[in-house]
C-alpha cells in the first residue's frame, strides 16, 4: 500500500510538469490551475521548470509579434490567384467552390451517384461490413 502511494507521489510532478505549458498560456481549467500553482509553490524544481516554460512562451510571443502581418499587396496577390483559379475551373467545366455549397447541386450529384446500381451495391456491402465488425466487437465484450 505504501509502495503504491510512493509511486503516485513520484508520478504527480510528471503529471503537473505536463501541464506547465498550458498554465503559461492560460488554457487550464480553474481546478487544474490551482493544483499546478500549489505544486509549483511546493517544488522548487517545478518552479524553475515553469519559469523556463514562461520565458520560452514569452520569447515565442515576441518573435511572432516581430514578424508582423503580411503586406496588403501579398493579400491582394493571393486573392487574385484564387480568382484566376476559379475562373480557369469554370471555363474548363469543373465545379467551383461556389457550386459546391448549393444544396440542390449536392442532392443532384448524390442522386446521380446512387442511381447506378453498382455504387449502391458497394455502399450496401460496406454498410454490411461495418455492422458485422460492430457485432463481433460487441460479442467479444459480452463474453
Amino acid at each position: 500500500m505504501i509502495d503504491m502511494m510512493e509511486r503516485q507521489q513520484v508520478q504527480k510532478p510528471d503529471d503537473i510538469e505536463v501541464l506547465l505549458p498550458w498554465l503559461a498560456t492560460g488554457k487550464l481549467s480553474a481546478g487544474d490551475e490551482r493544483r499546478v500553482k500549489a505544486a509549483i509553490l511546493q517544488n522548487p524544481s517545478l518552479a524553475r521548470d515553469y519559469a523556463a516554460v514562461e520565458e520560452e512562451y514569452n520569447e515565442l510571443v515576441l518573435l511572432n509579434e516581430s514578424l508582423g502581418a503580411p503586406s496588403p499587396r501579398a493579400m491582394h496577390n493571393l486573392f487574385a490567384m484564387i480568382d484566376d483559379e476559379q475562373s480557369a475551373r469554370a471555363s474548363a467545366g469543373q465545379m467551383t467552390p461556389a457550386t459546391h455549397g448549393s444544396d440542390e447541386g449536392i442532392m443532384a450529384r448524390a442522386a446521380a451517384v446512387l442511381s447506378s446500381g453498382r455504387v449502391l451495391g458497394w455502399v450496401a456491402g460496406a454498410g454490411l461490413m461495418v455492422l458485422l465488425v460492430q457485432a463481433i466487437i460487441i460479442g467479444k465484450k459480452i463474453l
